[in-house]
């Protein structure tokens, strides 16, 4: 008697790097699980023919998250950030070190819980959405649905800018400062600080009066510094005209080197005389990332059109841009308020004069 052929099941590859045979017995389709895909297809045989049932069937070396964000990084290396990048090695190492050292495809909805739940006591809030955030990106990677799972609520903060009249004591506070033109990009022209820090000659057309933000300074997974393209298609990619009088300022820093670095001090002495010249000049205390806050509001605020103050700015959604500079002058909505009411007291004085003029007339009569 002839023996029967077995038919090799097909194997997939999925994301996470395993393979995966779907089989039929019984009139159900079953997902059978392994590392290559010759052993996908030989663990699929084993359990059409009633050799090894399923769960045992997906058993095969431990594939661990820490091991999956690894291979999730390598495998995004080319699309993620240096920055990104850093920041997952940073949560693979600190964070959910009891899921770190389990098997992806045993991970439960309770584990995940309990993970955040414990993580609460150790890291803000922020620190844990943002990790929890990767947790669930890598499983879905893998195919592996996360159920909905009860994270901690951010409490926003209402943080203090920069007021209208607060802009010219800080510009007049930086005067011979080293940071001073950083500072001034910051809050005149709404630069990042990783865009004012990879500023080089060749960003700079003197005779024009524009810099071009192509490049951007961070710091890579080996938290040693970057020097990255800024890609075409990015909205931060952009042109941005330059008043002369930091223009000026910017000739007496360019490098005789086209491809050399303008400012070559770290992002933390930037963030440091930030503060010094706020407190020198008697004014809200600020940071780089605010300042470009405070510019977005000032782009508003002397009736720049949002489409083409968010092109100076590089802001590609334009949700984010109206965010970033609402409530930002208090004192100046205040006034706005202030007319707004004054404009309907007047409506509505113009009316009762309406009316009063209008029972005149009828008493007249």
């Amino acid at each position: 008697m002839r023996k029967k052929k077995i038919k090799m099941p097909t194997a997939t590859q999925i994301r996470g790097g395993s393979w995966r045979c779907q089989v039929m017995v019984n009139g159900k389709s079953h997902s059978i699980l392994g590392s290559t895909e010759t052993e996908a297809q030989a663990k699929a045989i084993a359990f059409k023919q009633g050799f090894i049932e399923q769960k045992n069937a997906n058993k095969s070396t431990p594939f661990l998250l820490e091991d999956a964000i690894s291979k999730y990084i390598e495998e995004k290396d080319k699309v993620l950030s240096p920055s990104t990048i850093r920041g997952y090695d940073a949560i693979k190492r600190l964070r959910f070190q009891e899921l770190m050292k389990m098997d992806i495809h045993s991970i439960k909805k309770n584990d995940l819980q309990l993970a955040v739940n414990n993580e609460m006591e150790k890291a803000s809030t922020k620190t844990i959405r943002n990790s929890f955030g990767l947790v669930k990106t890598v499983l879905e990677y893998n195919d592996i649905p996360v159920s909905k799972i009860r994270l901690p609520e951010v409490m926003k903060k209402r943080k203090q800018y920069l007021q209208v009249e607060e802009i010219g004591p800080l510009i007049n506070a930086v005067d011979g400062d080293i940071c001073e033109v950083g500072i001034l990009l910051a809050v005149c022209l709404g630069m990042r600080r990783s865009e004012i820090l990879g500023l080089c000659g060749d960003c700079i057309d003197t005779e024009k009066n524009t810099i071009y933000v192509i490049r951007a300074f961070v710091y890579g997974k080996d938290n040693k510094p970057v020097l990255k393209s800024i890609p075409k298609t990015k909205t931060s990619n952009r042109v941005i005209p330059c008043p002369e009088f930091i223009m000026e300022k910017i000739k007496e820093s360019l490098p005789d080197d086209p491809k050399r670095r303008i400012f070559r001090y770290h992002p933390e002495t930037l963030r440091r005389h930030i503060q010094m010249a706020c407190k020198k000049a008697g004014i809200t205390m600020t940071s780089t990332h605010d300042l470009r806050h405070t510019n977005a509001a000032l782009m508003h605020f002397v009736g720049l059109d949002d489409l083409h103050a968010m092109r100076r700015g590089g802001w590609a959604d334009k949700r984010t841009y109206v965010n970033t500079y609402s409530y930002v002058f208090e004192k100046a909505a205040d006034s706005g308020d202030e007319k707004f009411n004054s404009y309907i007291e007047g409506l509505k004085e113009q009316t009762s004069q309406h009316i009063s003029q209008q029972t005149e007339k009828t008493i007249e009569k």
